[in-house]
């Protein structure tokens, strides 16, 4: 299982949803074979958003976003969860999206024998 970090700098939330919906989907229909089988390779993914102008610290960010991660993997894997973010009092800026996700490779009914 490999995880990663994407950031998608003001982009509104439903945009965020979008790409994470479209790599998702992308993943799924990727076509992988592995020992001569076709295998499904899945991806869950969790998204955050930071509020616009927040300079605090990116952790607590990270962690949201990736509590949003596991949320899906509880949740049936394969699927976006959006997380909510720390809020702190915003001037003026774009919001920040982070995308946690982690691929997971499952055996075709072929293989689950």
């Amino acid at each position: 299982m490999k995880e990663f970090i994407a950031v998608l700098e003001g982009a509104p939330v439903h945009d965020a949803q979008e790409v994470a919906e479209r790599i998702r989907m992308a993943v799924q229909e990727l076509p992988v074979e592995h020992g001569g089988q076709e295998i499904t390779v899945t991806i869950s993914i969790g998204l955050c958003e930071a509020p616009a102008g927040y300079v605090g610290p990116a952790a607590p960010i990270v962690e949201k976003a990736d509590e949003a991660l596991y949320e899906a993997k509880r949740g049936g894997r394969n699927q976006v969860v959006i997380a909510g973010a720390p809020r702190e009092p915003a001037e003026t800026a774009d919001p920040v999206h982070l995308i946690t996700s982690a691929t997971k490779k499952t055996a075709t009914a072929d293989l689950a024998s």
